[in-house]
């Protein structure tokens, strides 16, 4: 935690609200990270923590996810500068594709056009993510037999 830019109080404080290893990290997502802040800047006593090593956390947050997903070991040595830097950019990404937002096609109704309903689905389940970040038009089979 340090080498993101916690002081040793700072990191007390984590592993005071439960945060004692990187795996603790993995499933944390920035609004979690945010309240758990929350709590260590109003104390008692209340501690600093700068707005970079917030974002910092976040990303590593983000990366002990990723690696827990695909059962990859979740070692702070393996949190470097490179690794900072792409799943920064990651973050990005996805936050940039959540903004996105398809509107719900209308309910289908007898008489409604099939293929403009079915086209607005799948537009719409692209639109939202599932478990691992997979769209859920993923699962619409084109397959005639169930």
């Amino acid at each position: 935690m340090t080498r993101i830019g916690f002081t040793q109080p700072a990191i007390a404080a984590l592993e005071n609200n439960g945060i004692t290893s990187t795996q603790d990290l993995a499933n944390l997502d920035k609004k979690d990270i945010e309240q758990i802040l929350k709590i260590i800047r109003t104390g008692p006593p209340p501690i600093v923590v700068p707005y970079l090593s917030q974002k910092k956390l976040n990303m590593y947050c983000y990366w002990a996810t990723r690696r827990n997903h695909f059962n990859e070991p979740i070692e702070a040595a393996l949190f470097n500068q490179a690794a900072l830097e792409t799943h920064g950019m990651m973050m990005a990404l996805e936050a940039k594709e959540e903004e996105i937002v398809v509107k719900p096609p209308a309910e289908y109704k007898t008489g409604t056009k099939l293929k403009a309903f079915k086209e607005g689905s799948i537009a719409y389940f692209n639109g939202i993510k599932g478990k691992h970040n997979i769209p859920l038009a993923y699962i619409i089979q084109e397959n005639k037999v169930p």
